[in-house]
């Protein structure tokens, strides 16, 4: 397909979605831990996911969710072949950035200082 043309190679797709899937762990999680307002928080993520996608679309196609991955492999955007390793790479993004980010938070159930 169309979409396929200018593809860059495997690793370099996957690091995309293990970054893209990892900023929005970071800000999801900073937001929850700064106690913003629910509008706050809405503005904030579009800002990120907006950002996101606009940075990382050309490179890998933006998915940075194993849900999204699964409906573009389904509809055929997506090769099989990239299935597994950009769910993989979605999966260790988030994990990294949620590891990285969890000594920086409360405890849950207490309020931030």
């Amino acid at each position: 397909p169309a979409c396929h043309r200018n593809r860059k190679d495997l690793r370099t797709r996957c690091l995309a979605e293990a970054v893209g899937s990892g900023i929005l762990v970071l800000a999801a999680s900073a937001a929850s831990a700064a106690a913003l307002s629910p509008t706050s928080t809405s503005l904030l993520m579009g800002g990120v996911v907006g950002s996101a996608v606009l940075s990382f679309a050309t490179i890998s196609g933006a998915h940075f969710n194993p849900a999204i991955t699964c409906a573009q492999t389904v509809g055929g955007t997506l090769p099989r072949s990239d299935w597994l390793p950009y769910i993989a790479s979605q999966i260790a993004g988030a994990s990294a950035a949620a590891l990285t980010i969890a000594p920086l938070l409360p405890p849950a159930g207490l309020p931030p200082p």
